[in-house]
């Protein structure tokens, strides 16, 4: 008998006792970034996967190399990343043929692409330190330049400089696909190519390693034509964010964050984008990071002005300009909550 009255009673004590543990931590919700290769650009995923801010929003970052911004897109419209950071000229040309793509997040507010040309191809084209920067350009002609990939946003830079001035890329230079970084470097040292389209650590490697100079930089103002032109924005598809919209608002809380400490603690960004770039001899990271650190948003919002001003850019090199409007190519729910929340803006 007291066997029979014991039991209830034990299992009802076992039953008690998972009633008032407190419930597991919920999993980490997996978040699949696509990149092509490593830049500076991407200084604010890198802090904020440094800093685990993606984390702190609940969210596991997983990143995937694609090798270009092309490839980029591709991706989150194919569903294999649920966002990525990409330049918003392809985000625009996207949207234009059709594709999915839409911008919920600003991300890098300068156009870094520099070009390099070797010294010796420098030489050869009898470019001087006295000529204007229309002139250096419009020096370059019957050499090689490496971009990323066609349709690439280095490939769109060489054109738009060379077509803004009168020139014709496709008769006047051989642009050729090398890869990311490193091989283009490479390649110009080898002297296989003549120089190379491409961002910071690397324009600047090419420089302090003596291989060669950099002709034309949009960072420093001094290319009108990208003056004002944001560069990238975190862009993920239409279908990702009717199925996934609170992981998104996560995504741009964790670029909030990141931009926080940015302009608050540098010098705490610093360390954290420090261990990305472990090949890049430390003055040659110091500047470029002090430089691009100057591009980082203060705020997730995609502005009209930011739209316009890209729009007015990729029409300078389109035979049929494209009409994107704000409501087509940015989504600004999800920023404009986690700058109110995160920001207090």
């Amino acid at each position: 008998m007291r066997l029979h009255i014991i039991q209830p009673v034990a299992i009802a004590l076992v039953l008690a006792a998972f009633a008032i543990r407190p419930a597991a931590a919920e999993e980490p919700q997996k978040v699949t970034i696509a990149f092509a290769g490593k830049g500076m650009s991407f200084l604010l995923q890198y802090i904020a996967i440094g800093g685990g801010f993606y984390k702190q929003e609940g969210l596991e970052p997983e990143s995937v190399d694609v090798s270009s911004g092309t490839r980029q897109a591709a991706a989150v419209m194919g569903g294999s990343a649920e966002i990525t950071q990409v330049g918003f000229a392809h985000t625009m040309h996207a949207v234009g043929r059709g594709g999915q793509l839409v911008g919920i997040s600003t991300a890098f507010d300068a156009y870094p692409i520099a070009l390099v040309l070797s010294n010796a191809a420098i030489k050869r084209l009898g470019i001087t330190d006295t000529m204007s920067l229309d002139e250096k350009i419009r020096h370059v002609k019957g050499v090689r330049i490496g971009i990323t990939s066609p349709g690439s946003s280095t490939d769109e830079f060489m054109r738009t400089i060379m077509l803004v001035r009168g020139m014709d890329p496709s008769r006047d230079v051989q642009l050729q696909p090398i890869g990311i970084g490193a091989p283009m470097v490479a390649a110009t040292q080898a002297g296989s190519t003549d120089g190379f389209a491409f961002m910071s650590p690397f324009t600047n490697m090419a420089v302090n390693k003596g291989i060669g100079q950099i002709i034309a930089d949009p960072m420093t103002g001094d290319l009108p034509e990208y003056r004002d032109v944001p560069y990238q924005v975190i862009t993920t598809s239409r279908a990702t964010l009717e199925a996934k919209r609170p992981l998104l608002l996560h995504v741009v809380r964790a670029m909030a964050r990141a931009m926080k400490l940015a302009h608050e603690d540098k010098e705490a960004a610093r360390k954290l984008v420090r261990p990305f770039f472990q090949d890049t001899p430390e003055a040659e990271f110091n500047t470029a990071f002090d430089t691009y650190i100057r591009a980082v948003p203060t705020t997730p919002v995609v502005s009209q002005a930011q739209v316009a001003n890209t729009v007015k850019m990729v029409n300078l090199t389109e035979k049929t300009p494209i009409t994107a409007t704000y409501d087509q190519v940015v989504y600004p729910d999800l920023s404009r909550q986690a700058a109110k929340e995160i920001l207090g803006q």
